[in-house]
């Protein structure tokens, strides 16, 4: 009894009792510091985080949270950062956008990025029937890892780069000339589905076609082609 008198006499450490204190407010903002050190500049980025990185672990610790304080302070903070910077992308695992760029200035990123893409798309050619069968067989069967993952937020960032950028869309002519996408991706009009209806797609691609794409964004992008 005397041992359990003092455990429960034994004052909380340092980082419980700031925890505490804190506002729900300043605990958002002590998970954004974690996060922004993985965004090396201001533009407009996409972010994977892999199931060891700390906001992936504070997920998982919410999930099982009870209704403390302490819990309830840390599941507040996560479901307000995954509101405001998850991308919905049909990918197993969690994408944000870059936590240094406003959600007003976000949208005129995205729309830039539409009508970029709008000019490229135009180039590429139409799926034909017998890809567009095998591409709904792959989605049957499909299993994303991590390196699948990464590979697609690679691609998307060396495509918003040379968008924000404003690189000339022949700079892609290789990519335009040898991908196939379906020709309802040359029609997007809403800036907050483009990242998602593009990310369909090559979530369901063979992972060598999706390997292929990717190598033609990034030559594209360097201007190797």
């Amino acid at each position: 009894m005397g041992r359990l008198a003092l455990l429960i006499r034994q004052p909380p450490s340092t980082w419980e009792v700031k925890l505490l204190a804190d506002s729900p407010e300043q605990v958002v903002h002590r998970l954004l510091r974690v996060l922004i050190k993985h965004f090396r500049s201001n533009k407009f980025k996409l972010y994977f985080v892999p199931e060891s990185a700390n906001l992936n672990r504070a997920i998982l610790f919410i999930k099982g949270a009870d209704n403390s304080v302490f819990q309830n302070k840390i599941r507040m903070a996560v479901e307000y950062i995954l509101a405001e910077y998850r991308v919905k992308l049909p990918i197993s695992s969690v994408v944000l956008y870059s936590p240094r760029v406003s959600s007003e200035r976000r949208i005129v990123y995205l729309t830039q990025f539409m009508s970029w893409w709008d000019m490229l798309s135009k180039r590429i050619g139409e799926l034909d029937p017998d890809m567009q069968n095998n591409q709904r067989t792959t989605f049957s069967q499909l299993m994303l890892f991590d390196m699948r993952v990464r590979e697609i937020v690679d691609m998307f960032n060396l495509l918003l780069d040379a968008a924000l950028q404003r690189v000339d869309v022949e700079d892609f002519r290789a990519l335009s000339y040898w991908w196939r996408i379906p020709g309802e991706l040359r029609e997007l009009k809403n800036p907050n589905e483009v990242l998602s209806r593009i990310g369909l797609h090559l979530a369901v691609v063979s992972t060598s076609e999706l390997a292929f794409v990717h190598d033609l964004i990034r030559q594209g992008r360097l201007g190797e082609q």
